[in-house]
């Protein structure tokens, strides 16, 4: 999330096919899987190398606090630095939750085949009026 004074904007993972963040990652915490870049938490060291390799800025590390040790009267507090990213909700039955409550209703699933068909439409009728504008 990108916010400044008068502006806060949604960074969203472009699940990238060929993502430099899992190209880079060395634990291989990060893998393209089920058409979505996924985060196997328990394999982050928090490197921070897939923030930097981000062309998006849809990574980011964050703070996550781990059990704490009691050693006598003393207690250990202690966290670690994890990756953070969009995970398209894979495991969300609904779908990305983004979409559900963004004020706006400016995010929308699209079918990649339906896009398809209103791409190959548009470009039909763009060829039809230019066809018809040429004879004239």
């Amino acid at each position: 999330m990108v916010k400044g004074l008068k502006l806060t904007a949604p960074v969203q993972c472009r699940q990238c096919e060929n993502a430099p963040c899992v190209n880079v990652c060395p634990t291989n915490a990060l893998v393209y899987s089920a058409d979505t870049v996924q985060l196997i938490k328990e394999r982050c060291i928090g490197c921070q190398t897939c923030v930097l390799a981000c062309p998006f800025g849809a990574m980011e590390i964050v703070s996550k606090p781990v059990e704490q040790a009691e050693l006598g009267p003393v207690t250990v507090r202690k966290s670690v630095k994890i990756a953070q990213k969009c995970d398209f909700c894979i495991n969300v039955p609904e779908g990305p939750q983004c979409v559900s409550v963004c004020p706006t209703h400016a995010l929308h699933i699209v079918d990649m085949g339906a896009l398809e068909n209103k791409v190959d439409k548009r470009r039909d009728d763009t060829l039809l009026k230019m066809s018809e504008n040429s004879f004239d």
